[in-house]
């Protein structure tokens, strides 16, 4: 079984991550990895999270929070374009 997990391009995920949704995330994933090792998991995050699974980023680091909407609405996009490959 292959699973695509969207999580955030705005916070580094790691096992010492300290925001709500990115904690869940890194729990979720760590758990799935080592519930099944039939399950192909690919992550969407940050490239520089720290996760048990393959890593697809639209950057390598944290996003600046700095991007004007639109260009917030293109990365988005890549990533979608991503997901809906796999």
């Amino acid at each position: 079984m292959r699973i695509a997990i969207v999580c955030s391009n705005f916070v580094s995920i790691t096992k010492n991550v300290k925001k709500g949704t990115e904690i869940f995330d890194y729990i979720f994933i760590d758990n799935l990895v080592k519930s099944d090792k039939n399950i192909d998991i690919t992550s969407f995050a940050s490239g520089d999270s720290n996760l048990p699974v393959k890593i697809e980023s639209i950057n390598h680091t944290l996003m600046e929070k700095s991007f004007s909407a639109s260009k917030m609405a293109e990365e988005y996009l890549k990533v979608y374009n991503k997901i809906i490959k796999i």
